[in-house]
C-alpha cells in the first residue's frame, strides 16, 4: 500500500444569468477557489457585487465569466512541510448595459506558488507570491461611474502573503 501526499484540486466558475454564479470543483465548498488575487479585483473586473448586476447611472451591469483553475500540492517531512501551486486562467465580459460606452473583455491568468510548515499543533507558518497578468483590449471606453475617458489596458499585479498561525 502506498500513501503519496499529493491533492489536487480542480475547478470551474460561470454565470449563466444575473446574480447567479455557477462552480464545479472537487472541493465542495463555494468561493474557495485556486489562486489568491483575481476574485474581487479590479483588474479582473470580477467580484459578487459585480454577479449581482448592480446598476450604473440607472443602467444595469452584466458580466459573464469563465473561470478554470487548478491546484497542486505535496505534503512532506512528516507531512509538515507542504509546498504548492495554483493556476488560474479565465476571461470576464463586462456589458455595461449603457449607451456609447464600449464594453470590455478581459482575460486573465494567475500563477500562485504557497509553502506552509507546521511546526508544532499549534503553531503554523505559511506564505504565497500571487502574480496575476491581465489581457485587455488596448483601447479607450467611457467609465460609467466617473463618466471619463480610460484606457482599459493590460495589467500586472502581484501580493506576497506571509501569516504566523498560532492557534491556542
Amino acid at each position: 500500500e502506498y500513501n503519496v501526499p499529493l491533492d489536487v484540486k480542480l475547478g470551474w466558475v460561470t454565470n449563466f444569468q444575473d446574480g447567479t454564479a455557477v462552480t464545479l470543483n472537487d472541493d465542495g465548498t463555494i468561493f474557495k477557489y485556486a489562486g489568491a488575487i483575481w476574485w474581487q479585483n479590479a483588474a479582473t473586473g470580477i467580484s459578487t457585487s459585480a454577479l449581482l448586476g448592480t446598476g450604473v447611472q440607472g443602467f444595469g451591469t452584466e458580466q459573464e465569466i469563465s473561470v478554470f483553475y487548478g491546484a497542486i500540492g505535496y505534503s512532506m517531512v512528516d507531512s509538515r512541510l507542504r509546498i504548492g501551486l495554483d493556476y488560474v486562467f479565465g476571461s470576464n465580459d463586462i456589458d455595461y448595459k449603457t449607451p456609447g460606452v464600449i464594453n470590455p473583455s478581459i482575460d486573465f491568468q494567475e500563477i500562485t506558488p504557497r509553502i506552509s510548515w507546521k511546526h508544532n499543533k499549534n503553531l503554523t507558518i505559511s506564505g504565497y507570491y500571487a502574480y496575476l497578468m491581465t489581457d485587455a483590449p488596448n483601447e479607450y471606453y467611457t467609465d460609467p461611474v466617473t463618466g471619463n475617458d480610460r484606457r482599459l489596458e493590460d495589467e500586472d499585479r502581484q501580493r506576497v502573503r506571509v501569516e504566523v498561525k498560532y492557534s491556542f
